[in-house]
This record gives structure tokens, sequence and C-alpha cells, in this order.
């Protein structure tokens, strides 16, 4: 079985044979990319009418390793296909594994022993995270008996860091406003995310308000953004220096204003600038030294 990216699992799905449904799902990363892999694979595997008697989900803390194997290995009386999902789970560590709720390493090995010798026929587990360790064991395991979707987006800001997250947004756009027949004036698109930065849940709830505000309009205009969306995106320190240290005042000063109105102490920006305008320093030290000897000479 394959590990995919989210952007391919509805080609996956559609060329997926009954006979090839994977025993077990790890879906992992952006939280809200994740909920939507993890319901299509759902409905794929055990429609909504099947579920009253065949769909488990655990989730919150970590339940006791047995626990879940048993839930995995117990037949039903009433149908023979079964879903039993962990959402949320600390089997990798990470941001799900509170203090007394991360898996031991014997108890992760039960799991991945059942994985290897076979699931129940029938039986699927499906896992979601927001994190998995891709050279743990059992991520090795599921990889090569399962299916993994990989949800992840980077967070830098980076150019290609940048784009992928425009990419998501632009597909969620596409899925919200592609139904209901309507579309976004370019202005509108990059003034909406300006104000909310990459957030894929506020996101989807804006356009949907947007949406609805428009009515029978098929064009979101900048005036729709300007007059239902507050700005909640956060500028980070680093947009300010950066305006500051390419002279783009205008920039400069409307993240100093937005970082304000967020509650940053005015010394923590003082220091921010004062620490670019040393690496600024340190530069043109080095660029004058390299210009003198005719060629750079690292001290």
């Amino acid at each position: 079985m394959p590990e995919i990216h989210h952007r391919d699992l509805d080609h996956f799905i559609e060329n997926l044979s009954p006979a090839d449904e994977p025993p077990v799902v790890l879906v992992f990363g952006e939280p809200y990319l994740a909920e939507k892999a993890f319901a299509k694979i759902l409905d794929r595997v055990l429609p909504a009418k099947a579920r009253a008697l065949g769909y488990e989900l655990l989730e919150g803390e970590a339940l006791a390793m047995s626990v879940i194997i048993d839930r995995l290995t117990t037949f039903s009386m009433m149908q023979d296909k079964k879903v039993v999902a962990l959402k949320e789970s600390p089997l990798f560590g990470g941001a799900q594994a509170s203090v007394g709720t991360a898996y031991l390493p014997k108890e992760t090995v039960r799991l991945q022993e059942l994985i290897e010798k076979g699931i129940p026929q029938g039986h699927h587990l499906f896992i979601t995270a927001s994190k998995a360790d891709k050279r743990r064991t059992l991520y090795k395991t599921i990889k090569a008996r399962g299916l993994i979707v990989d949800c992840s987006v980077p967070s830098g800001s980076r150019q290609a860091d940048l784009k992928a997250q425009q990419a998501v947004m632009g597909q969620i756009t596409a899925e919200i406003l592609g139904p209901r027949q309507k579309r976004m004036e370019p202005g509108a698109a990059a003034l909406l995310m300006d104000h909310i930065g990459f957030d894929p849940v506020t996101l989807s709830s804006q356009l949907e308000k947007l949406a609805d505000f428009t009515a029978d309009r098929p064009m979101i205009g900048v005036e729709d953004v300007r007059t239902l969306v507050r700005r909640t995106k956060k500028d980070a320190v680093f947009e300010l220096t950066n305006a500051a240290g390419a002279k783009d005042l205008e920039n400069a000063l409307f993240y100093l204003n937005t970082l304000l109105s967020s509650g940053f102490h005015p010394l923590q920006i003082v220091v921010a600038l004062a620490n670019q305008m040393r690496k600024l320093l340190l530069v043109k030290a080095v660029l004058e030294k390299a210009k003198g000897e005719g060629r750079w000479v690292p001290s």
C-alpha cells in the first residue's frame, strides 16, 4: 500500500477496489485537511448506513492498548465490516501525547505485531495524528501493510512554503465556492488571505459566510470582504524587520501598527529591529572587507 499526499487521495479512492481496501490507515498533518481526508476514506470503506453497528470511535486520551486490540479483533454478530478509529492518537508522541498518556514502546510493538500478522478480514484501523515520525517502526509497518495520507503543510515563510500554503487555500476556496457557483475577485481573495493568514478552518467559515452574504450575486468582491471579515492574522515580527531592512516604509508602518494592535510590547519590537540592524551591519562589514581584500576571507 502507498504513502500518498492528500491531493492524490481522490484519485486513489476512485481506483480502489473492495479487495484492496487498506486494513490500516494513518492520516496525519494539518487538522482541517486530515479530517477531510479521514471522512473521504471512511465513506469509501464504511458507508454511513453501515456505521451504526460497524464503527467505533476511540477519541481523546490514550486508551489501554489491550482495549484497542480487543475492539479491533472482536467480531460483530450483525455485520462483517468494521472500522475502529483512533482520532488524535498519541501513538506517535508529539502534540497528542500529554504526560502519562504516551504509549510505551512495548505497547506500540503489540499493535505493530498485530498489523504484521494481519488484522481480521473486514476489520480496519483508522488513525489520525497531527504529526508522525517516519523513522518509527510502526510508521514503516503501516506504510508496508496499509495506507498513509500525508496532510502536512509547511508552516515557514520561504517561497516554497508560501506557495504550498496558497495551493491549499486555493483548493479549499474551490471546494466551497464551486458547488455554490460563486467566484472571488482576485483582489478580494488577496485581501481575505491577508486578513486571516494560513488558517484553513477560518478560511472555510469565512468563505461560507461570504457566500451567504452575497446571496444571488455570483462574484464576491473586495467590499464584501471588508464588510464581513475581521483581521485575525497575527503578523510575525520578521515581516516588520524584513520590511525595515528593505527600506519599505509603507509596509513597515503597516506591520508595526498590526503588531501593536495585537498586543506586542513596544520593547519587543525595538529589540527585533535592533537585531535586524545588527545583522545588516555585520553583512555590510563582511562585504567591505571582501571589497578591500579583493576576496572574502572568513575571520
